[in-house]
């Protein structure tokens, strides 16, 4: 059975915007360019900008393999 988009299966609704915060200090820290991280994703460079900005959500999936 698939979680719930909007909570993860958590109850608790995710915080979008804190989690795009929290993915580019990582990459920044990191030393990755977003064209880089966005390669490493899988996903394209301006979508992985949106996530950052919170313009757009982040999937359980997606979450787990940018926070490894």
């Amino acid at each position: 059975m698939r979680d719930c988009e909007k909570c993860w299966g958590t109850g608790k609704e995710i915080n979008h915007l804190q989690l795009g915060r929290h993915a580019r200090q990582a990459r920044e820290r990191s030393g990755l360019s977003l064209k880089a991280a966005a390669k490493l994703l899988g996903i394209t460079d301006s979508y992985l900008c949106y996530l950052e900005q919170g313009k757009r959500g982040w999937s359980k999936e997606l979450w787990h393999k940018a926070s490894r």
